[in-house]
């Protein structure tokens, strides 16, 4: 079966770059090519080659892994590799380029996740929906990083004030395994509750004839946008 052109993600930049990577690598290996960019190929057996010595094929198989990969990016990094001929230096160098940014990008959304842990001015649902959020883009960073639920689970329960204490207690307390969603509907009560609890409180405390006062303006500002 001969060899096939590169179909998959074009590297263009650091956005691309992980997609890229899995493409390239699935393309290569299906090829049987994987070995002529990450190590030293084994020269096939040949009645005319000696110990170290590349066969033909060898050499035809390096110029196809160094053309494909040259296929799957764009005009700017093919500028920055144009001095390299080994496919391996060609591929590395592509590695080596994104590498250092995407393990300090990994340890800026660790650090964002957890200081969703500290942000006990947010709403639940706000919380809820960066914690899914960083953990999906943690994923994409590395496959190898697994953050479990129950990790969401804590530090979104770190998060909550003094208020949800009691709330807390009785959700750790119960012998049923919590899932987020069981989490989130619980606070979510308990943070109605308070809102709830606030605002009586404002109008017991503020006076009855202010209330009116607003009351009477809103209708009025209502009455005026009214089409005649």
């Amino acid at each position: 079966m001969g060899k096939k052109d590169y179909k998959g993600t074009i590297l263009d930049g650091r956005d691309s770059f992980d997609s890229w990577k899995m493409d390239i690598e699935d393309s290569l290996l299906s090829d049987d090519l994987m070995s002529y960019v990450t190590s030293e190929a084994t020269p096939e057996s040949s009645g005319f080659s000696t110990p170290g010595e590349k066969s033909t094929a060898d050499i035809k198989n390096i110029s196809l892994a160094r053309m494909k990969i040259r296929q799957s990016i764009d005009q700017i990094h093919k500028n920055s590799v144009n001095h390299l001929i080994d496919p391996r230096a060609i591929y590395q160098s592509l590695i080596n380029r994104y590498a250092a940014s995407n393990k300090a990008r990994l340890r800026q959304l660790i650090r964002m996740m957890y200081d969703v842990s500290t942000q006990t001015n947010r709403t639940v649902q706000e919380k809820v929906d960066d914690l899914k959020r960083l953990r999906a883009q943690i994923n994409n960073q590395d496959k190898d990083i697994v953050i479990h639920e129950q990790l969401l689970i804590c530090f979104l329960q770190m998060s909550m004030d003094d208020a949800f204490d009691t709330t807390i207690e009785i959700l750790n307390a119960s012998t049923e395994t919590l899932t987020m969603e069981k989490v989130q509907s619980a606070l979510e009560s308990k943070e109605l509750e308070l809102i709830d609890v606030t605002m009586a409180l404002i109008a017991i405390t503020c006076p009855s004839g202010v209330g009116r006062s607003r009351s009477s303006s809103r209708a009025t500002a209502f009455q005026r946008k009214k089409p005649p």
